[in-house]
């Protein structure tokens, strides 16, 4: 057995006895327990780990490495007892309101021990602002506030609709215990790519009732995703597996829902992997999918991850018909985007700081106050313009502007727009107005 797939092994659902003992005795003395761990917590399978080494002791390495799991096992059982309740609520609601459970919590309901699979997120889809705005309000309403860290994001298709991502958190950003991500319209990929979401059916998520994808949406999904981790995860092996274990999937649909966001290169290294993880498996996989894409269980670093997103906007644009200089410049800004220090900060000069025109490859990041707030108080102020122009985005959202000033209330939310980082004085001062009364 390969360290590959003994590493795989360990992580995937429900793997023979004696198989876990092979998988333990290649990779004793070949990876350190330390480092091994490393590897199954990054894939998310820590639980599925730490239940395959059941009746396997003996060794000091394999008791150490037991010893590591059993400690994130413990810590993310004392996560669930806040986070699963909260997270019910949310699934509850998107029923409610007509939206969709789209990623880990419907792959998770066709596990053979769902509570095995890690628990992370709630993802959600609604196809457009206006039938996500009443989750949003019902989250703002309890207390849930914008993510810090990954920031609510707009872009706007070639057709001119808005679409992106709405994260929230709870109960705050110091410690959060549970979170949000709320995407809107299809699924983003890379710098500019779009993977259409269409079919849905009624599944669970949580043991809740819940809209979920069709099995082969899911699946162009998960494929998407290790293309946008840019890394071979053993939870996105274990999902594909449990996702076709249940039915055989139209592979033909598959293979052009990902060829629309150049991931089939993905989808044949998932598939692969599943091969190679689950040898005993009667589900029915496709023959040849062609190439793989390089995807590791270990990530690449900044630089390399910066150049493969640069060369899917490439591959993508010239797909769409661009030509060569268009798709050279697509490129080009997102190596840019993928390198850059995209911290939020007093621009300098401010110039620099207005949002630019929409589009698919322009990322308007929308800062909230938690953040903004303290860089107002810094440096040099400005003044707030005297008039402004508003212009609404999309339902309930207002764009604020006049010379090099942005910002945008929503509800009594204010947040200002930054592709880069930077933020000008000007937005600052204008933020602080809009957030005392009306522009």
């Amino acid at each position: 057995m390969d360290t590959q797939t003994a590493i795989m092994t360990l992580g995937r659902t429900e793997p023979p006895s004696s198989t876990v003992a092979a998988a333990l005795n290649t990779l004793d003395g070949e990876i350190t327990p330390e480092d091994l761990y490393a590897i199954l917590s990054r894939s998310k399978v820590t639980r599925l780990a730490h239940a395959a080494l059941d009746g396997h002791t003996g060794s000091a390495w394999a008791d150490r490495l037991r010893e590591l799991l059993a400690e994130e096992v413990r810590q993310d059982d004392a996560w669930q007892a806040d986070a699963a309740p909260k997270m019910r609520e949310v699934v509850a609601a998107v029923e409610e309101f007509g939206g969709h459970i789209i990623k880990g919590l419907c792959a998770q309901s066709v596990y053979p021990r769902p509570e095995l699979r890690h628990l992370g997120d709630v993802d959600v889809q609604f196809p457009q602002w206006a039938a996500a705005r009443p989750l949003v309000d019902w989250l703002r309403e309890r207390d849930w506030v914008y993510d810090t860290d990954e920031m609510p994001w707009l872009k706007w298709h070639d057709n001119g609709s808005l679409y992106g991502q709405v994260s929230l958190v709870y109960p705050d950003n110091e410690n959060p215990y549970a979170r949000v991500d709320l995407h809107i319209g299809s699924f983003s990929v890379g710098h500019a790519g779009l993977l259409p979401l269409v079919g849905w059916r009624s599944g669970t998520a949580l043991g809740l009732p819940a809209t979920v994808p069709s099995v082969e949406t899911s699946i162009a999904i998960t494929a998407a995703h290790a293309l946008c981790d840019q890394m071979l995860s053993v939870k996105d092996v274990n999902d594909l597996h449990a996702l076709v274990s249940h039915t055989t999937p139209d592979w033909v649909s598959v293979s052009e829902l990902c060829r629309s966001v150049r991931a089939e290169g993905a989808l044949a290294r998932v598939v692969n992997a599943v091969r190679q993880a689950y040898p005993e498996s009667t589900a029915v996989l496709p023959p040849d999918l062609g190439e793989e894409t390089g995807l590791e269980l270990t990530p690449p670093g900044a630089e390399a991850r910066a150049e493969a997103f640069a060369s899917l906007a490439y591959e993508d644009e010239r797909a769409r018909g661009a030509g060569e200089a268009a798709a050279t410049a697509l490129a080009d800004s997102a190596r840019r985007y993928f390198s850059a220090d995209l911290s939020p900060r007093v621009a300098d000069p401010d110039g620099g700081a207005a949002p630019g025109d929409p589009g698919r490859d322009r990322c308007w990041r929308l800062v909230p106050r938690e953040v903004w707030e303290p860089l107002a108080g810094t440096g040099t102020g400005a003044d707030a313009p005297a008039e402004v122009t508003s212009t609404e985005l999309a339902a309930g959202i207002t764009l604020f502007g006049a010379a090099n000033a942005w910002a945008v209330r929503y509800g009594n939310d204010v947040l200002v727009p930054t592709v880069w980082g930077g933020i000008s004085r000007e937005s600052l001062a204008l933020a602080r107005r809009l957030t005392a009364g009306p522009a």
